[in-house]
């Protein structure tokens, strides 16, 4: 008879029955979850690599019969050699992963790229491996097309003639070649890991600091997806550049906020739209300035025709009087001849404009020519109450050139027509000197002068320095203009030194042509003379005179009595005073008495226009060696010369 168990027996085996039970509802569980599933699913023995079962989802992908399928091995489906397949196992389990990527060939041809996915389950005692695989075909297909486009966005990124940089938070993280060559560096090295304002001046155009307005236009460009603006860049070498920049965000993340940024140098298009600008600029002011010429020139001529055709009418008048007709008649002449020099202007500034104007070079003494210049605006000068000044710079042979007089007389004459008109004080000084193989002739001023900003514009055709009908002074401003373009017919230029209240001097070169041999007169002076002559025509004409005696005196010019004292002290080696007893500032009295007391070997002759014996005897109480009366003759000159620094005619 058996023995009862026990009851801790029957709980062992109600344990072990449950635990049957539960092992079977998970087997078939596990069953209905594989057979069922959706996703293509495999049992493959982990030791034979046998096909022990498949699901629906399997056989329909594979496109085998069940049994034909379960007949192959897991290595059979792959199109891959057995080493490729130990190798993707094996890098995957390095990495501790377990899914491999392979491809499998279905029972039509077809290859399809799959993902598979392995876990090992006890069965019965088995192993085994529920192979889970996923076709990745068209992902894979993706991926491809993804990688040639990253290829070929990277190519045209690398190879692109447009200057390419990413910006990462804020620096620079990659860039092409383009950019590299346009900011002269020699590799991405020395540009990455730089910011926007290190590769920019220190401020923009608009005042703004680079560091600063570079983060306002990434933070439009976050904000809108995209930012385009101009912008002042720096080379290597610190030279800066004008650029067009165009910011796009590829990535706005709190962590990695990456923009694409793209460079053209647009310098070129900067200075050919400047270039435009001042075009524009300068048609404009074209057309304004001939507007005002225009209107200008009206003026001007109506202003002298109103003065013949008034008066003209203003004659005809019953009961004149002599006086008032003869007044009448002068203001006629002098109306016509005003507009005459309007009317040659015009006509002049015409001929100009064609480029046909030629120079007429012929002999010419420059002295005479300028001398007779100066005799017509000295009684302009006068009666201005301005005193004339000339100086010479050559002797007579010396300044005997070949030139065309026509066209420096009308070139000096708007220069001291301008300097008359210009200047209400002080004086006016006409000469010339030689610098190196040119002439070069001024006309000086003390007059309202000339701003700076307007020098070369007052050169230009229909320009004046001072516009509008109600200006103080008239003119159709073309007189510098014309002065301007025969200079340059000449050969020489016009240049000008002056101030706005500090005078003017204007500057006209031409070429020195020499008419006699280049070396007459250039030998050191054989003696010097100091004229003390406050009137300039008398001493131009003792200078005329003292040349024709010798060719190579030097002439000093003195215009009062102290002046002649500061030029002595400079040069001690005059060796003859012509002295002018009455003149401003100090007499020639007062003057010949000083400088004997330092000069008393010094000739000095005396020169008045009086000639009293008391005036002879104060002459020679003052120290004064001889004397003579004006109008100076020839030979009373040519006497003083043989006496004192025995220069025989």
């Amino acid at each position: 008879m058996k023995k009862k168990p026990s009851y801790q027996e029957l709980e062992k085996e109600i344990e072990k029955l449950r635990k049957t039970i539960v092992l079977r509802e998970n087997e078939d569980n596990l069953k209905l979850f594989f057979e069922n599933n959706k996703a293509i699913m495999l049992q493959v023995n982990s030791q034979t690599k046998q096909i022990v079962n498949a699901n629906l989802a399997a056989i329909n992908f594979y496109c085998y019969p069940k049994k034909e399928l379960l007949c192959k091995t897991i290595d059979e489906l792959n199109i891959l050699s057995l080493d490729e397949i130990s190798k993707l196992m094996s890098d995957a389990l390095k990495n501790k992963s377990n899914n491999f990527q392979f491809k499998h060939k279905l029972a039509n041809n077809e290859i399809r790229n799959v993902e598979v996915y392995a876990s090992p389950i006890v069965l019965n005692g088995a192993t085994i491996m529920y192979v889970t695989v996923h076709d990745i075909t068209i992902r894979k297909k993706i991926e491809q097309s993804l990688l040639k486009s990253e290829e070929k966005f990277r190519e045209l990124f690398e190879k692109s003639g447009d200057a390419y940089i990413i910006l990462e938070n804020g620096v620079f993280t990659n860039c092409n070649q383009a950019l590299i060559d346009l900011l002269g560096f020699k590799s991405k090295m020395e540009v990455l890991n730089s910011k926007p304002s290190d590769l920019s001046p220190e401020y923009q155009p608009d005042g703004m600091k680079s560091t600063i307005k570079s983060n306002q236009m990434i933070k439009i460009a976050f904000e809108k997806g995209s930012n385009r603006f101009e912008w002042i860049h720096c080379k290597k070498n610190r030279d800066t550049f004008h650029a067009e920049v165009l910011l796009t965000t590829i990535s706005n993340d709190a962590q990695s906020k990456i923009i694409h940024a793209v460079l053209r140098d647009i310098s070129t298009q900067k200075q050919n739209e400047q270039e435009l600008i001042k075009a524009k600029e300068k048609a404009e002011e074209g057309n304004r300035l001939k507007t005002e010429f225009l209107n200008n020139m009206s003026h001007e001529i109506r202003t002298p025709m109103n003065g013949i055709l008034g008066f003209t009418d203003l004659l005809n008048m019953p009961n004149l009087t002599d006086q008032k007709r003869s007044q009448y008649l002068k203001i006629i002449q002098n109306s016509g001849n005003q507009l005459l020099r309007i009317i040659d202007d015009i006509l002049e500034i015409s001929q100009l404009g064609t480029n046909q104007v030629k120079a007429i070079e012929k002999e010419l003494c420059l002295n005479d020519n300028l001398f007779e210049l100066f005799s017509i605006f000295d009684i302009k000068a006068k009666e201005k109450k301005i005193p004339l000044y000339f100086k010479k710079g050559l002797s007579d042979n010396q300044s005997t050139i070949l030139t065309d007089g026509t066209k420096i007389n009308k070139i000096l004459s708007n220069l001291l027509e301008n300097a008359l008109k210009f200047t209400n004080s002080g004086y006016i000084e006409l000469g010339y000197k030689l610098v190196n193989k040119y002439i070069e002739i001024y006309v000086k001023d003390t007059g309202i002068g000339i701003e700076p900003r307007k020098h070369d514009a007052i050169f230009k055709r229909f320009s004046q320095e001072h516009k509008g009908l109600d200006r103080q002074f008239g003119g159709l401003g073309l007189g510098l203009s014309i002065a301007k373009e025969n200079a340059e017919i000449l050969g020489g230029k016009i240049t000008l030194k002056s101030e706005t209240k500090k005078g003017a001097t204007f500057f006209f070169t031409i070429p020195y042509n020499p008419v006699f041999d280049k070396k007459t007169g250039f030998e050191n002076s054989n003696h010097t003379i100091l004229i003390v002559e406050d009137e300039e025509i008398n001493y131009l004409y003792l200078e005329t005179c003292l040349d024709m005696y010798e060719q190579n005196l030097e002439i000093i010019h003195a215009k009062n009595g102290k002046l002649a004292i500061e030029i002595l002290n400079q040069n001690p080696n005059i060796d003859l005073i012509f002295m002018d007893l009455k003149m401003p500032i100090m007499n020639g009295y007062m003057a010949t008495k000083l400088i004997k007391q330092t000069h008393p070997n010094l000739p000095i002759i005396a020169q008045t226009a009086y000639s009293s014996s008391g005036d002879k005897n104060n002459a020679f109480k003052a120290g004064c060696d001889d004397f003579i009366s004006k109008p100076i003759k020839n030979e009373d000159i040519m006497k003083l010369l043989e006496k004192y620094l025995n220069i025989i005619e």
